[in-house]
């Protein structure tokens, strides 16, 4: 995961390749803040990209 205040420095990663994509939206899920600080409750483990 990927965060900046410059879009562009997005666009740019993006750019670059190597799959970076946006996330999706979540139905009932607020955008992260200041307010919130873990992301933890929203990140999901995925064995296919090498994990277990």
């Amino acid at each position: 995961m990927a965060l900046s205040r410059d879009p562009a420095r997005l666009d740019a990663l993006a750019a670059a390749g190597g799959g970076w994509r946006p996330p999706r939206s979540q139905k009932g899920l607020a955008p992260w803040s200041d307010d919130f600080a873990s992301v933890l409750p929203v990140l999901r483990w995925r064995s296919d990209l090498g994990g277990d």
